[in-house]
């Protein structure tokens, strides 16, 4: 446990350095009740010794302080609840991870709706780098609401589906059976649940009941997102063992639990009835918040969606209207507005939608405007991803033109060039041309790209791939190759907190030839700066791939594959990879497009 201030606290004798650095024998749950009786004893100095002595066992005596608050006694109530009072622990552990030392340090003095922040952000951390300090405030967290949501935003975290980080469960297993406090049960039939579901399911069930009832009699000891969680698991777990009827009624509670209509919490439940297939659900909701709905084009395009999804095409096709009409006018507020739900519906691959919304953002940008330039950008990305080379190549040819004529991209762009976006474009060119198999123009299209950017790194790949090639091709290609690597290097040496050149380099020697150590320490430190990149994880995998580590690049590729589903050529990847172990590839995603 974290080392623990109390202010005031008397002691009998300084302590010497050396008497410091001893530890003392952890206290027995019944020396912890003899000094809690003590606390009432007559004598003054028996009472002042009790407490200085639970003083220093800190969190060890948390729970049986904490049951004694209101102790018959009223000496031993009053005692206790000025330990309580003055209890401050430091959180954050000396073998926390960084990022978890940042979000703990000022924990105790945050208000409740701060400290919950916190809670989330711990929760999102990747590889269950906020387990252990969830865990500690699920035990010692003073505010039971808070306690329980330190535990259900872990819970939530690791579903029947996901993969459990090998050193999250020993993480639990420290904190279980010291504590019956709702959210170390909660966490112990968690723990049940990833090793026996069916027999633990029973537990969880129960668990919801309770907490269900504690919301309704207790509303300040809970909340409507620890109930909503608790709901979300079950259902989860509930699919996972086959009893859809079950779940189904899961997902009805979830429904009847959303009385406010909330903006955030209503996005969060639509979002979770969409990815169950609840499309009814998403469709209930809609009628039950119809002022929700009609303000929030994210959720009218989610209602767009599980209309499609149900064989409603024109329904879907209206509703889908009433999105993009939301926010019209040409000022930047309202534009932004569209391209933040362009790249939104983007990467919940609702990709005809979001292509209206581009395209939108493009009709009525000035061309050249950094908001203009942002759209075309991720409309020829999303395209050329989608599998279609020549519309993405055509999706910049406008932007590409009209830089052509100037020197300087918008400030927002400052990592571009013209000729960075030249070369993108006559790439996607040659991608279509290789599709069509004219070997010449995609060869043709090959060599615009690398006049305009020698150092992009798919061109690069595609020209190390080109079959049939002369030997002086393939040694201008690997020359090329070499010195595009220098030139990542000293970007590495210039921003070493840029995530984007570690990969370059990693995912170019990954796919052609160089240093495979340094490719993977650079692909490893990439995904360390940014954890949440489904590309940076596809990268990791072909680099363990052309490394020989099969294992390894199932593992990361699998990870990519989660962070980003709708990406074909990242699952694209992975079937390559699977194929290579001898696995039968996975399905395809279905494509969220009407």
């Amino acid at each position: 446990m974290g080392a623990v201030l109390w202010a005031g606290a008397e002691t009998d004798t300084p302590k010497t350095p050396a008497q410091q650095e001893q530890k003392s024998p952890a206290p027995t749950p019944e020396r912890i009740q003899q000094l809690i009786r003590q606390l009432g004893d007559k004598d003054y100095f028996v009472r002042q010794r009790a407490q200085n002595e639970l003083a220093q066992m800190g969190f060890e005596a948390f729970e049986a302080l904490s049951e004694a608050e209101h102790h018959e006694d009223l000496e031993i109530a009053a005692r206790v609840k000025y330990l309580l009072r003055l209890l401050r622990v430091q959180w954050a552990q000396p073998d926390d991870p960084q990022e978890v030392k940042r979000l703990l340090a000022d924990y105790e003095s945050l208000p409740p709706d701060h400290r919950q922040q916190r809670i989330h952000a711990l929760a999102d951390l990747p590889d269950a780098k906020g387990a252990e300090a969830l865990c500690r405030l699920a035990r010692f967290e003073r505010l039971p609401a808070l306690a329980k949501l330190a535990a259900v935003e872990l819970i939530r975290r690791y579903g029947p589906d996901q993969p459990t980080p090998e050193n999250l469960l020993p993480q639990l297993q420290k904190h279980l059976g010291r504590s019956r406090r709702p959210p170390l049960l909660w966490l112990e039939t968690f723990v049940q649940l990833r090793r026996d579901p069916a027999q633990a399911i029973q537990q969880w069930n129960a668990h919801v009941e309770t907490e269900l009832e504690v919301f309704q009699r207790t509303p300040e000891q809970s909340s409507p997102q620890i109930a909503a969680g608790m709901l979300r698991v079950q259902s989860h777990w509930l699919v996972k063992l086959g009893r859809k009827k079950e779940a189904a009624v899961a997902l009805a509670r979830l429904l009847e639990l959303e009385k406010k209509g909330d903006p955030e919490t209503l996005t969060e439940l639509v979002e979770w009835l969409w990815e169950e297939k609840a499309y009814d659900g998403v469709e209930k909701l809609a009628e039950r918040f119809p002022d929700a709905f009609r303000s929030d084009p994210i959720l009218l395009y989610t209602l767009a969606q599980a209309h499609q999804a149900q064989g409603r095409r024109e329904q879907a096709n209206q509703t889908a209207q009433q999105a993009l009409q939301l926010n019209p006018g040409p000022q930047a507020e309202q534009i932004v507005r569209h391209l933040m739900a362009a790249m939104t519906l983007r990467r919940k691959g609702f990709n005809d939608w979001a292509e209206q919304e581009f395209r939108y953002v493009l009709r009525i940008s000035p061309q050249g405007h950094r908001l203009y330039s942002l759209a075309a950008i991720q409309l020829a990305e999303m395209l050329h991803d989608q599998g279609q080379p020549f519309q993405a190549a055509e999706a910049l040819r406008p932007l590409v033109e009209w830089f052509a004529k100037r020197d300087s991209l918008p400030d927002a762009l400052e990592d571009l060039t013209p000729l960075s976006l030249q070369a993108r474009m006559h790439y996607f060119y040659a991608c279509h041309w290789e599709a069509q198999k004219d070997r010449t123009k995609q060869k043709q299209a090959l060599q615009e790209a690398l006049k305009a950017d020698p150092t992009d790194v798919d061109t690069l790949i595609a020209c190390y791939r080109l079959p049939e090639q002369p030997p002086d091709w393939k040694t201008k290609i690997q020359s090329l190759i070499q010195k595009a690597v220098e030139v990542f290097r000293e970007k590495i040496h210039q921003e070493p907190e840029d995530a984007t050149y570690y990969n370059h380099l990693a995912w170019l020697v990954g796919n052609t030839e160089g240093d495979l150590d340094e490719a993977l320490r650079c692909a490893q430190k990439a995904v360390e700066l940014a954890p949440d990149a489904g590309g940076y994880y596809d990268t990791l995998g072909r680099v363990y791939f052309a490394r020989g580590d099969l294992a390894n690049a199932l593992k990361y590729q699998t990870k990519a594959v989660q962070l980003d589903p709708h990406s074909l050529p990242i699952r694209r990847q992975l079937d390559q990879f699977q194929k290579a172990a001898g696995q039968q590839p996975a399905s395809p995603s279905p494509k969220n497009s009407p």
